[in-house]
C-alpha cells in the first residue's frame, strides 16, 4: 500500500471512529453511557448484569462497572468508552482508539471473555 492510500485509509478510519464513539459515550440519566449498556448486554452471557457493581470515577463524572469473571481470578471492567479484564494474566485492555467502532471493541471483549472461560460465544461460535 502506498503512502497516499495509507493516509486515505487512516482518514476514513478516523471519520468512522469519531462519530461512532461520540454517539454512544455521552452519560445517560442512569449515570452510564450507551456504550456501557451495550457492553453490559454483550457480556451478560458470561457475567450476569446483577453481578456488576458501579464505582464512581475518580477524575471525571460518571461510573464504571466491575464484576468477577468466572471463579473470581479476573474481573471485567466496563468504562464509559472502553473496557478491560484485569487480575488474571495477561491483562487485556480494550481501548477506544484501538477500534474503529464500539461494536468492534465490544466484540473483542466478548471473544476474550469466551476464551478466558473456555466457552463458546452466544450463537455457538468462538
Amino acid at each position: 500500500m502506498g503512502l497516499l492510500a495509507w493516509f486515505r485509509q487512516q482518514r476514513q478510519w478516523h471519520r468512522d471512529h469519531v462519530p461512532a464513539f461520540s454517539a454512544v459515550t455521552q452519560q445517560q440519566a442512569d449515570g452510564l453511557t450507551e456504550f456501557q449498556q451495550m457492553a453490559l448486554s454483550a457480556v451478560s452471557t458470561f457475567v450476569s448484569p446483577e453481578r456488576f457493581r458501579r464505582v464512581a470515577m475518580d477524575k471525571e463524572p460518571g461510573n464504571y462497572l466491575v464484576a468477577e469473571l468466572g471463579t473470581g481470578s479476573a474481573e471485567v471492567f466496563i468504562y464509559p468508552n472502553d473496557a478491560a479484564i484485569f487480575g488474571q494474566k495477561p491483562n487485556a485492555s480494550f481501548e477506544e482508539w484501538g477500534y474503529r467502532t464500539p461494536e468492534e471493541l465490544i466484540e473483542a471483549l466478548v471473544r476474550e471473555c469466551a476464551v478466558r472461560l473456555n466457552r463458546p460465544r452466544a450463537g455457538g461460535s468462538q
